[in-house]
């Protein structure tokens, strides 16, 4: 008598459960690699993608040449033109916790205000609170900026002229 190899399958419940697990491990490994292994159009692999909270941060990325990674902004970035077509994500001192989420960011950037929910914000991601309130901190920021983003030439040039 000739039985198939359905049958010994059916026969056996604990071969159909690895039989399943093997192909789901497998699918599993082909969706990590699929959809992490890829990078953004125009940004690097080991470049965090940037939520600025922020519009003189977000000015001030696009200053140093970290534009391509900004891929949210706050409600009140307008300028430069480039960020018009980017999410709002609500303000440093009322971000949208959805809109951030949504987004996926490496990292979110936003200034450190007294009224900023630190703790909330921080919550979402990987999150950096710059002092930006006087001169010295601007300078300060945008030097830290340019570590955040790897764009430390352009950041210390743009710092050397503001200080």
């Amino acid at each position: 008598m000739h039985t198939s190899s359905c049958v010994r399958v059916k026969n056996h419940p604990q071969m159909l459960v690895i039989l399943l697990a093997a192909v789901a491990v497998t699918a599993a490994f082909g969706l990590y690699f699929t959809d992490f292994g890829e990078e953004a159009p125009g940004v690097e692999n080991d470049a965090p993608t940037i939520v600025s909270l922020s519009p003189p941060i977000t000015e001030t990325l696009f200053e140093i040449g970290a534009g391509d990674r900004v891929i949210g902004r706050s409600d009140w970035c307008e300028f430069p033109s480039e960020v018009e077509r980017l999410p709002k994500c609500g303000t440093a001192l009322t971000p949208n916790a959805e809109a951030i989420v949504r987004l996926h960011p490496g990292l979110i950037i936003a200034d450190e205000s007294q009224g900023t929910p630190r703790v909330e914000i921080a919550k979402l991601g990987n999150a950096e609170f710059l002092p930006w309130l006087t001169a010295e901190d601007v300078v300060s920021s945008t030097r830290k900026l340019g570590e955040l983003t790897g764009h430390i030439e352009e950041a210390t040039k743009l710092a050397d002229e503001l200080q």
